[in-house]
């Protein structure tokens, strides 16, 4: 991110200072890999904040997510039958129907699944978040200066790949 500020100096008038005017210019970069889908920006036209600059292709990342999500499912009926199994496992250790090992080993696997569901919960989070990636949105509210990109340029993250630069200009 580039910005620059010029001062004017005063005018012949008595009645007015110097005027400020800032520019803040704003390099737009892929943060995933994959071919540009969607354009939908044209260079010298308005952006705000938020708006939908560029998609990348979204099926790989979409596939990750779900196959994260069913990941989860997966490790949350483990969790669930290793807590039935556990409580079927005390009242029979406590009536020495079950062996301690037997005990131990209902807890363990208990417990396990149980991380298995929070290490799931952070691959769908992260998987989410990566696809998110996919669609680029302008940082700030401005005009698109250069759009360095078309449908099916191949770009990736690394800060290789210059999408676009939007440029923030007031005049104080």
């Amino acid at each position: 991110m580039a910005s620059t500020w010029a001062v004017s100096g005063p005018s012949n008038s008595s009645r007015s200072g110097p005027a400020i005017r800032g520019r803040q210019d704003i390099a737009i970069y892929a943060q995933v890999s994959g071919k540009i889908a969607q354009v939908c920006i044209n260079e010298g036209q308005r952006v705000r904040n938020g708006q939908t600059l560029f998609i990348i292709d979204p099926t790989v990342y979409r596939a990750r997510a779900n196959k994260a999500k069913a990941q989860l499912n997966k490790a949350r009926a483990q969790a669930l039958k290793a807590e039935r199994d556990l409580n079927r496992i005390r009242p029979l250790y406590e009536q020495n129907a079950a062996s301690q090992l037997d005990l131990d080993n209902a807890i363990a696997s208990y417990e396990s699944a149980v991380a298995d569901v929070v290490v799931s919960e952070a691959d769908l989070t992260q998987a989410e978040m990566i696809l998110g990636y996919t669609t680029v949105q302008s940082p700030i509210s401005g005009y698109i200066s250069e759009r360095n990109a078309d449908i099916g340029t191949l770009v990736g993250p690394g800060g290789k790949s210059l999408l676009a630069t939007v440029v923030k200009s007031d005049t104080v």
